[in-house]
């Protein structure tokens, strides 16, 4: 039985299905392969690995957006993510957003587009913020794979790690970090 107050998983996966029946039906024929002309939605999600007040794994979805910027070689990307942490020195799960602005460099191969992405932006503590800043700066990394499957329709896998709230000692350390591993569909306009 679910947690109150938490969707199962499976409800993510029935969005996630909806979304790329979808693209399937509404997209006009392309050749399979060929590159995005334009911006990409994408929604995803996969597990995230923290370090917070506490250590684990959790759920996290993702959706987002990308812009080329200069030609197919590079992309401006826009995402919000949510995650609940399972921390052990909290009461209940820590509910976390993230609204983060990447700059994507990536190789047009064909149908299959890997990518080096570096950001920042945003995390909001939805709950269990305690005495954290509510909205600490986040730096990100990504490395990913985009593959045009049919039509608009692609699918995509990534690696992202970011650190939120800074440590106060002045290096570049930062109190909290995470590892999200995440998969998911895209449809290119």
């Amino acid at each position: 039985m679910p947690t109150p107050g938490r969707r199962p998983l499976g409800a993510m996966a029935l969005v996630l299905g909806a979304f790329a029946a979808f693209g399937a039906v509404a997209a006009p024929a392309r050749p399979a392969g060929a590159q995005a002309p334009g911006p990409e939605l994408s929604l995803s999600a996969g597990a995230m690995q923290f370090d917070a007040s506490g250590t684990g794994v959790a759920p996290t979805a993702a959706a987002r957006a990308a812009l080329p910027v200069a030609g197919r070689w590079l992309l401006a990307e826009g995402s919000l993510a949510y995650a609940a942490l399972g921390e052990q020195f909290a009461p209940s799960p820590t509910r976390v957003a993230a609204a983060v602005a990447q700059l994507q460099l990536q190789a047009p191969l064909g149908p299959v587009r890997p990518y080096l992405g570096v950001g920042g932006g945003w995390v909001r503590y939805l709950s269990n913020a305690g005495g954290q800043p509510a909205a600490p700066g986040t730096l990100s990394g990504a490395a990913g794979l985009r593959v045009a499957v049919s039509g608009r329709l692609g699918v995509r896998g990534e690696l992202r790690v970011r650190g939120w709230q800074r440590t106060s000692d002045g290096d570049f350390g930062f109190v909290n970090s995470a590892a999200e591993y995440t998969g998911g569909v895209t449809y290119a306009f």
